[in-house]
């Protein structure tokens, strides 16, 4: 096979997603334009992009029939596993059964313990003393676990909206952020509490290092280096990053196939590849790095047009939002991102002791009989190369990939076999809903799955290609456990759909984690910014749907986006009846207040006739349904006030950074309520009030 012929027999395969993307920069030193001698493929495998549109995907082979439980499970959020170093012991929370399950890994003997209706147990810190604490979402509570005796000694209620906690050995302390804003130090030793600082919305994780004291924020994804006393040292975000982009037309015209053009053109006809521009989004986990660094695991966004045409959103390399890591060194600098393109709603990540194995837990691939469990080098992309995998797997790990240096143009080298597009560099084929991974410090991976509940830990076996750290390869893995945690089913056929891979490697929860929004204003063709929308608190009661009121229904909701620009399946009217119901559960987020004062003051102007709020956000939802001009470039729907407080940016476009920037005349002026007489004392009451809806 000649190398021009290789080349396009992975380019073939990728233009079978049906990708078409708006316009991005192309990449230099790509391939050369194929020949007519090189047309020399079967004339039926042809015909497949000659008969116009490809048909939507069928169901995922799991999705079988509605399930709908008593209990709806939450939305996965990850990260629910700690383990000892020594490998001596393994907690796992259970958000979906409120339980928690304490594991002795010398006898493999597992203890569950029973907690609270609605806890909703997430991160677990364990500590030098021998205790396990474990985050309870839904109280705002810590709960303190003896490891000796298995059993739960106390809860300590921290704040509302507890997510991430960590064990500070340097100050003796226990430290939680809190979404609604707060830091918490608590006394490892009798949980008081030591101090508290008001940080910003919206966090997430603690990672102590060495020198210092890091919280990330969730959607955002941004990295706060904060003092002894809570105050902000620096921030950090997760730079910018390309990703390596594959235009339909190039490959199906290029390839002999008769293509229709798309109607946003894109670049000349020609063998070029494209870079697409991707921005951080989500931060769903972070975990300390070698030498003093943070591992952020995150999603990454297009910033270039976003086509609104079926499949317009994507496909298996092609998504507009894939999951990502970022490693963020001890001087704040950012390595550019290593994207995880086989990787569906990446909910965890464990580094491998020796440095050299990331590997994330991808729940959004269950559904689609995919592997959850995913192996990426560290050594390529987040130490500042980006990711170029070739998707080794099992006996074919042995075989070196082609990797570019740092700054080089990615582009295809001749007989790859696959296109640089984030593969894993190897999958452990386990048959569970993998959403914790971690590791101890013999290296041995722990694996948590929530369906089957279950856990299990491997000894990775790896291979050397020249005998040089750097180019390792995971040849294969022993099992060295499974142990079984509950036999209780937490399927729920709404829950599933919103976190499962639709069919282009996107899921509900891609965009929407958490049910909630991933604050990224994308640029649609034809329509311009639109910024994300949250769906957490009577979603369905805003309808009609999407900023411009064009979706009447959930339905025509699921139909246009889900599988028409998502490319996934035809959603049956059952199957998008379970989402929605699951959807509905969820209630919205709600930072309490923090100057009760204000907030009343605040709740006195809202109602008030003079500035007019109530004529457009009113009822349960605080939205009457209908669309308005509010002096921000159009006519849009009145947004559900529900959980503003977590949602910024603010306005379709996001011209809003803060609640209080809603007010300023950029974004509406006194078209969007009449304000431009209150003082700056009645804006900040205003703002303090509407955070707490």
């Amino acid at each position: 096979m000649n190398a021009r012929r290789a080349w396009s027999l992975g380019v073939l395969w990728l233009s079978a997603c049906g990708i078409s993307l708006g316009p991005s920069r192309p990449i230099d030193d790509a391939p050369p334009p194929r020949t007519a001698d090189d047309n020399n493929y079967d004339d039926g495998f042809l015909a497949f992009f000659d008969a116009g549109p490809a048909p939507s995907a069928p169901p995922p082979a799991r999705l079988g029939d509605v399930v709908t439980p008593a209990k709806r499970p939450p939305a996965i959020s990850g990260g629910t596993l700690a383990v000892s170093q020594d490998g001596a012991w393994a907690v796992a929370a259970d958000p979906d059964r409120d339980l928690v399950y304490v594991v002795k890994m010398a006898s493999k003997a597992s203890t569950t313990l029973t907690l609270a209706a609605n806890s909703e147990p997430s991160r677990v810190a364990l500590d030098d003393r021998g205790m396990a604490h474990v985050v309870l979402r839904g109280t705002g509570e810590l709960a303190h676990i003896e490891l000796s005796s298995q059993k739960l000694l106390s809860t300590t209620h921290v704040c509302d909206l507890p997510r991430g906690v960590a064990h500070d050995a340097k100050s003796g302390s226990l430290v939680v952020a809190c979404a609604s804003g707060d830091v918490v130090w608590l006394s490892a030793a009798d949980y008081s509490e030591r101090q508290r600082a008001f940080v910003d919305r919206d966090l997430r994780d603690v990672v102590p290092t060495e020198h210092a004291l890091y919280v990330t924020r969730y959607r955002s994804a941004e990295l706060l280096r904060l003092d002894a006393m809570g105050a902000i040292l620096s921030r950090v975000s997760p730079p910018q990053s390309k990703a390596t982009r594959f235009p339909q037309e190039v490959f199906l015209r290029a390839n002999g196939a008769v293509v229709t053009p798309h109607p946003t053109p894109l670049l000349p006809l020609d063998n070029t590849l494209l870079e697409a521009t991707m921005t951080p989004t989500l931060a769903w986990r972070a975990i300390p790095g070698p030498d003093d660094t943070v591992l952020t695991l995150h999603q990454r966004s297009q910033i270039e047009e976003v086509s609104v045409q079926p499949g317009g959103y994507g496909s298996a390399c092609n998504t507009i939002t894939e999951g990502a890591a970022t490693l963020v060194g001890a001087d704040g600098a950012g390595a550019p991102a290593t994207g995880f393109s086989d990787s569906t709603v990446v909910v965890d990540a464990a580094l491998s002791p020796d440095g050299a194995w990331i590997v994330v837990a991808a729940p959004g691939n269950y559904l689609q009989n995919s592997p959850t469990v995913m192996f990426y080098s560290a050594h390529y992309g987040v130490g500042g190369h980006e990711h170029h995998e070739h998707g080794h797997h099992g006996a074919d790990a042995g075989t070196p990939p082609s990797q570019p240096d740092a700054g080089d143009a990615a582009t295809l080298d001749a007989g790859t076999s696959f296109p640089p597009c984030g593969f894993a560099s190897y999958t452990l084929g386990l048959d569970v809903q993998a959403t914790a991974v971690a590791f101890d410090g013999k290296g041995h991976l722990y694996i948590q799955s929530r369906e089957p509940a279950s856990l299990s830990v491997h000894e990775i076996i790896t291979d050397f290609f020249d005998g040089q750290p750097g180019n390792e390869s995971v040849t294969g893995s022993n099992n060295v456990a499974s142990i079984t945690l509950n036999t209780r089913s937490a399927r729920d056929t709404g829950h599933d759909l919103f976190h499962a891979n639709a069919g282009s490697g996107l899921a509900c929860a891609s965009c929407h984690g958490e049910a909630l929004d991933d604050g990224h204003v994308w640029n649609f063709t034809d329509i311009g910014p639109r910024r994300t929308q949250n769906m957490r608190g009577g979603f369905l009661e805003t309808a009609p749907f999407h900023w411009d009121g064009d979706m009447a229904t959930f339905k025509h909701l699921v139909d246009n986006v889900m599988t028409g620009r998502m490319g996934g399946f035809a959603v049956e009217p059952r199957y998008a009846d379970a989402l929605s119901g699951w959807i509905e559960a969820l209630p919205a987020l709600r930072p309490s207040a923090r100057d009760a004062a204000s907030v009343a003051r605040g709740e006195v102007l809202f109602a008030s006739s003079e500035l007019e709020c109530t004529s457009c956000h009113t009822g349960t939802t605080f939205t009457n349904n209908l669309k308005a001009d509010v002096g921000t470039g159009g006519t849009f729907q009145v947004p559900s006030l529900r959980g503003l407080g977590l949602r910024a940016p603010y306005m379709h476009d996001g011209c809003a950074k803060t609640l209080l920037e809603r007010f300023d005349p950029a974004c509406g002026g006194d078209k969007h309520g009449k304000v431009s007489q209150l003082s700056a004392q009645d804006l900040g009451d205003l703002a303090a009030y509407l955070e707490t809806l």
